[in-house]
């Protein structure tokens, strides 16, 4: 009979601390992980990058994703990117150093978020199978009509189910009894099809298998998504295909050819429109271009530009949450 791979344990990061003197000379490094899974999937190429840089490496799941599948169940997209900025800027307050921020699938949008609104805090980043808009016409179209069923439609049902009943009392043709149990049952309709369709599930496939001492095994992954929470990630993926354009850090986009879940074509598009984009396609490659031969290269090439003086530190813009540190009488007369 046949062994099962075993699965690892779930962990929310990972942390390789370089060892140089003084510790804050070493580059360092922050890492995200993709939806629904762990830093492990992260691991190998965090650890080859600590060792070559070196650096200090932080990978990191998206927020929420502790292993506990009933949290996981109902975080929803902005969760991910406004817990990540504060882990990222928890990070770079440390020394106060620029750091290279590595994405992997929709960890690659956290990515960007933090990027658009720390830039001065970002040496560059690397973006590997970004999630920015899904391969097929049907996931798109359903996650779509979730979210606007979810977030629009039953809202806009119960208001106007309310205000139909309401202005059926106004003018008498309801007593009031009647508008309270009617606006009673209207309540406990949308209140059961929003409960329904947070229950709504879908498979996610099996876990990735990584090797582990020689041996493989299973990457702590959840096997189902909320379909709302999934939902979510459609008007993220349109800010952050938004900031892909724009962004003004180094950036690196790795694709692979073969990727069944992200839409490479459009992306590649995305990139091209950028002039300060980087562009890789591996045309054999999966979705998991993270373990890939030779995306390490990549990766570290793509890390070791951010931290170049010319492309990272002469640059023209503001945080959106500095603010000048000199007395106001001294900023004035400057």
């Amino acid at each position: 009979m046949e062994e099962r791979p075993k699965e690892l344990d779930w962990i929310t990061e990972i942390r390789l601390d370089a060892k140089v003197a003084p510790p804050e000379s070493a580059q360092r490094v922050m890492m995200f992980a993709g939806f629904a899974s762990s830093p492990e999937v992260l691991r190998d190429l965090g650890t080859a990058m600590h060792e070559r840089l070196p650096a200090t490496v932080l990978m990191h799941g998206l927020p929420r994703h502790s292993g506990d599948e009933g949290q996981f169940l109902r975080s929803r997209a902005w969760h991910y990117w406004r817990e990540a900025e504060q882990l990222f800027l928890d990070f770079w307050r440390e020394y106060e150093r620029p750091v290279a921020l590595v994405g992997y699938s929709t960890g690659a949008n956290v990515v960007l978020t933090i990027a658009a609104r720390h830039p001065s805090k970002v040496a560059g980043i690397v973006l590997l199978s970004p999630y920015l808009r899904a391969r097929r016409r049907t996931t798109r179209a359903a996650s779509y009509g979730i979210a606007g069923l979810y977030y629009l439609g039953l809202p806009m049902a119960a208001a106007g189910g309310f205000g139909l009943i309401l202005a059926k009392y106004r003018s008498g043709e309801y007593s009031g009894r009647r508008a309270l149990a009617l606006a009673a049952g209207s309540l406990l309709g949308i209140g059961v099809a929003a409960r329904a369709l947070q229950g709504a599930t879908l498979s996610l496939g099996e876990a990735p298998t990584l090797v582990r001492d020689g041996r493989e095994v299973k990457a702590p992954h959840f096997e189902r998504v909320s379909l709302v929470g999934g939902s979510t990630l459609v008007p993220f993926q349109l800010v952050t295909r938004w900031i892909a354009r724009n962004t003004m850090v180094p950036v690196t986009y790795v694709f692979g050819g073969k990727d069944s879940v992200v839409d490479v074509e459009n992306g590649v598009l995305i990139a091209r429109s950028n002039p300060q984009a980087d562009l890789v396609v591996l045309s054999n490659a999966q979705h998991r271009v993270v373990v890939e031969p030779g995306v390490g290269d990549i990766v570290y090439e793509a890390i070791l530009k951010g931290f170049d003086e010319v492309s990272s530190r002469r640059r023209k813009f503001a945080d959106v949450d500095v603010t000048d540190p000199r007395p106001a009488a001294t900023a004035a007369g400057s």
